[in-house]
């Protein structure tokens, strides 16, 4: 979707180096990733090494958390190619979500009196999504925000109608979404009617479960088994 979209613009509004560079930039990172990824759903151990050798220079990220990220992704990626009607609704349904999830942007702009070129907001808003899959903040904190605000205004949008635009886009994108998660997820793990307390205890393992992803670190020079050449 964002490569068509960066085809139709291109005519249309010219070749922008600076969401150009960005794009090949984000595109390549994705073949990267995937490439990893197919690598790991084949059990390849070269994989493994690369993945752990990049998280560890990664800040707030950590080797065993990015490793953890790639075998999901991995896992996901193997069980929608063994169930193909899954695979359908998961690409039609993730479709639509970008799709109306732009669409929101591109009615933030046109609230504060600008119509942007619906396929030039798409590529800053693909652009943009696609740099946030770096895991190095959640949601692509800061970093959608920043990318969507520069390329918006190298489209033409005024500075302040694209920053005031986007952060209000990611109010509703980003921030709202959180709090009606909470009591969306007690509702799939409690039992209604079962209290407060089994609602509090369902938080509270939302909690630790969070921590146990948050990456370790180890003392200085302290190596595992894993980490020392040579060993299987």
């Amino acid at each position: 979707m964002l490569w068509a979209s960066l085809l139709i613009s291109i005519p249309l509004a010219g070749l922008h180096p600076i969401y150009v560079t960005i794009a090949l930039a984000s595109v390549l990172a994705m073949l990267g990733a995937s490439a990893l990824v197919y690598t790991f759903t084949r059990g390849e151990e070269r994989a493994v090494r690369i993945v752990r050798a990049v998280g560890r220079r990664i800040p707030r990220v950590g080797q065993d958390r990015l490793e953890r990220l790639v075998r999901q992704i991995g896992d996901s990626v193997v069980h929608l190619g063994r169930d193909p009607t899954l695979l359908k609704r998961g690409v039609l349904w993730a479709g639509l979500n970008w799709l109306l999830d732009a669409a929101s942007l591109w009615s933030f702009v046109a609230a504060f009196g600008h119509l942007v070129n619906p396929v030039e907001l798409f590529v800053a808003y693909g652009v943009a999504n696609v740099l946030a899959v770096f895991p190095v903040v959640p949601g692509g904190l800061g970093v959608i925000e920043a990318s969507a605000v520069t390329l918006l205004v190298s489209f033409g949008t005024a500075g302040d109608v694209a920053t005031l635009a986007v952060l209000g886009w990611r109010l509703v994108n980003f921030w709202l979404p959180i709090p009606v998660g909470a009591p969306a997820y007690i509702s799939l793990r409690v039992p209604r009617g079962s209290g407060i307390k089994a609602d509090r205890q369902a938080l509270t393992d939302m909690a630790a479960q969070f921590r146990r992803t948050e990456p370790t670190q180890k003392p200085r020079g302290a190596d595992t088994d894993e980490d020392r050449p040579g060993q299987d």
